[in-house]
């Protein structure tokens, strides 16, 4: 009987398995694009983007496996917490 939810395998979709699979498997994406794309860019895993817009940011989610320019590792990178969708005064931010 073919399944009926196409495109999905049942075994990777099972609740014991699919976390590790979803980790390993952006990790070896990760893995594979670094390389590639030395030394101009570098590949995150799991990082917060957000659209900067002024003084204000708002959060936009976070990507399994996104590319950036290895010129942003050279920026000051703020981190706080906040819930979705989050709007933050980059002026009231000690940094």
């Amino acid at each position: 009987m073919p399944s009926p939810f196409p495109g999905m395998n049942p075994y990777l979709e099972h609740p014991s398995l699919s976390a590790g699979i979803h980790h390993r498997l952006i990790t070896a994406i990760a893995n594979d694009l670094a390389p590639k794309l030395r030394p101009k860019y570098i590949v995150a895993i799991e990082e917060r983007v957000y659209e900067v817009n002024g003084d204000t940011a708002l959060f936009v989610g976070i990507p399994d496996v996104s590319v950036q320019s290895s010129f942003s590792l050279l920026l000051k990178q703020v981190t706080f917490r906040c819930r979705m969708p989050c709007r933050a005064d980059l002026r009231t931010l000690n940094c």
